[in-house]
């Protein structure tokens, strides 16, 4: 019952605009312009997946900024003219390679922030065959809208799109934290997952706009692409432990 209070208390002073979030390092990812959690729901195994997905992307990225020379990206990153060269192996090689140091934070904070409750959720192998399966989407979507494309594909956002949609269908009510700073002013802004969600797809949207135009290098496509195939994922999951109850019952 005090743990129950305590957490009580929490929610109520964290309506404050004046309120930042509990833990200090989530204030550190606020001020660099990153959303956080809070009060997320609670783990109950350790999210190895996640957190082995984060180190592979971390150390093949220092690789090929630090001694892969010019052409890595070329080599390793997916081409949609060449889509299956090597035996498709690009298709994997270039999930992990970033583009820079914050390609890659991005990439592995949000895969970090929200892949560890999803992994829990689902389980290991589930939940890795959403984000094999939302990585694969997002190249192939890519791949079909840009076929004649020569310039390399890379970065984990396809399956990570995956992962964060299957969040925020999964814990819509999750509350995120976003620093707003106005001259000296500073805001703590509170919003729901579901929230969150539909302004990102609303901003790939626009990026899907640019891309086509020429206007962006980043592929709204790829991240459509896995967004549909985690919603897709989360229903069929849905779906699943529904007909899994009935036969227990």
């Amino acid at each position: 019952m005090a743990e129950i209070e305590a957490i009580r208390r929490r929610a109520d002073a964290s309506d404050d605009e004046s309120t930042p979030p509990d833990e200090g390092w989530q204030t550190v990812l606020a001020v660099f312009g990153f959303p956080v959690e809070e009060n997320a729901p609670l783990i109950n195994r350790w999210p190895f997946v996640t957190w082995g997905t984060a180190f592979l992307m971390t150390l093949a990225t220092a690789w090929a900024l630090s001694f892969g020379g010019p052409d890595v990206f070329k080599n390793w990153g997916l081409i949609p003219t060449t889509a299956l060269r090597d035996h498709g192996l690009t298709l994997v090689t270039s999930f992990f390679l970033h583009g820079s140091l914050m390609h890659l934070l991005s990439n592995a904070v949000f895969l970090l922030m929200f892949g560890d409750n999803v992994e829990d959720f689902l389980g290991h192998a589930r939940f890795l065959l959403l984000l094999v399966g939302a990585s694969l989407a997002g190249d192939s979507l890519h791949i079909a809208f840009e076929p004649h494309q020569n310039l390399p594909l890379i970065g984990a956002s396809g399956g990570i799109s995956g992962v964060i949609v299957f969040y925020a269908l999964q814990f819509p009510h999750a509350r995120m934290v976003q620093m707003f700073r106005w001259w000296f002013s500073v805001r703590w802004i509170r919003y729901p997952a579901w929230a969150a969600a539909l302004f990102w797809v609303g901003l790939q949207l626009l990026g899907l706009f640019e891309q086509i135009h020429g206007l962006s290098n980043v592929s709204a496509l790829a991240h459509l692409g896995g967004a549909a195939f985690g919603a897709g994922f989360w229903f069929l999951s849905r779906e699943g432990k529904g007909m899994r109850e009935q036969v227990s019952i």
